[in-house]
């Protein structure tokens, strides 16, 4: 199946599908409203398992299953083991190890020191531009929703939308180990309408509240979500309507996933072996400087 028809298929699920489960956690997000705290947990974790069902909807409509999706779901149904180098697609490992000697050359992996992090925009941009060929043109465009995230198989900007920030330990010299967490940071960036305003927070606290997710759950079957980002033009941070499908708004959904149902995610723990000349390997005696 051609890309474009992928999309088309994934946006009409998507559309069909939400239609009616929003209406349905719409209407129970109005009745938690008026109870107390021990009888409206159980109905907000409901809403939550019911969204969990309407993506795991989506993802059987979704060829090829790319690793943002097998990721994802893994995380939907509260996955615990480490996720390997043995659960990578040849692809990834292989923008992985890019991505390694990315970091060698321009971190100081090996030679500066023994374990780096990688992970900002910049680092992504950078190493597209440097690698070339297949991954030339990788960051220049950006993700907005769940089918632009459910149909793109491009391994940097996979690993970008999974792992982002990573840490990378050298073992031995062409031996190396990729560590991180799949979770999603408690960040306070969407807001119903008439709470948007001022700064950006992390509070995980917020997203252990039952009425706060019933707010987000009303205000995003209205159409009613703000959330904070930074205007070029305006050269400033300022508060914008996003879509209740957006990529971001699933994000902030997953926030609360994990709050409400008090999981904190799987660790990532992946190897990666180089088969190039290795760097001098950086040694215990040398102070690594934090990464």
């Amino acid at each position: 199946m051609k890309k474009n028809s992928e999309e088309e298929l994934l946006r009409k699920v998507i559309r069909e599908q939400v239609k009616s489960e929003l209406n349905e956690l719409d209407i129970l997000s109005g009745i938690s409203t008026g109870l107390k705290d021990y009888v409206a947990k159980p109905v907000i974790k409901f809403t939550t398992s019911q969204i969990a069902k309407m993506l795991g909807t989506i993802a059987s409509f979704v060829p090829g299953k790319n690793n943002i999706s097998r990721m994802f779901f893994d995380f939907v149904k509260q996955r615990k083991a480490p996720w390997t180098e043995r659960d990578n697609p040849e692809d990834i490992q292989k923008g992985l190890q890019e991505i390694v000697k990315w970091s060698r050359k321009n971190l100081g992996l090996g030679r500066k020191r023994k374990k780096v992090s990688f992970g900002d925009d910049e680092h992504y941009a950078k190493l597209a531009k440097e690698a070339g060929g297949e991954y030339a043109g990788s960051m220049a465009k950006q993700m907005s929703g769940l089918s632009d995230a459910f149909t793109n198989y491009d391994p940097l900007h996979n690993i970008r939308n999974t792992l982002t920030h990573m840490y990378i330990e050298q073992l031995s010299p062409n031996e190396f180990e990729i560590t991180d967490v799949y979770d999603f940071n408690p960040v306070v960036n969407i807001l119903p309408k008439s709470e948007a305003g001022g700064s950006v927070t992390e509070d995980p606290s917020y997203f252990k509240s039952w009425r706060n997710f019933s707010k987000f759950l009303s205000n995003a079957a209205s159409g009613k979500l703000m959330i904070r980002r930074y205007d070029a033009k305006k050269k400033k941070a300022v508060w914008i309507p996003v879509n209740a499908l957006s990529k971001a708004a699933i994000e902030h959904l997953s926030r609360f996933y994990q709050g409400l149902y008090d999981y904190s995610g799987y660790p990532i723990k992946m190897r990666v072996t180089l088969d190039e000349k290795p760097a001098k390997l950086a040694t215990a005696s040398r102070k690594s400087k934090k990464a």
